[in-house]
């Protein structure tokens, strides 16, 4: 908030660090389950979390770029979230031992 010279009350920073704590728990649960095949039974819970947030981030990021397209690095977030979407939509959807399967050929 210092950097864009927005003034503030204590609501909107409690707001933002709620907002960090939030990301970092996120973050941490991606990284202990590192080792999961992603799109399995197990992990569909993590699929699914993580497909949510990209999906509901770039819908938000497009809606503000629908109003506001001069902003280069909103154009930047926008595609990194759609290309995330994308990827996590793809193990959310195709189950990760029918793509091994026929990768091998049974």
């Amino acid at each position: 908030m210092l950097h864009t010279k927005v003034t503030s009350d204590g609501a909107a920073d409690m707001f933002i660090q709620l907002l960090a704590a939030l990301f970092i728990g996120f973050a941490i649960m991606n990284w202990m389950n590192r080792g999961v095949i992603m799109g399995g039974i197990y992990a569909r819970p993590l699929a699914m979390g993580n497909f949510s947030h990209f999906l509901i981030g770039f819908i938000t990021f497009a809606k503000v770029l629908s109003a506001k397209p001069h902003l280069p690095g909103m154009w930047i977030l926008t595609i990194i979230y759609f290309l995330f979407t994308l990827a996590f939509g793809v193990v959310m959807f195709f189950h990760p031992v029918a793509a091994e399967k026929k990768a091998r050929g049974e």
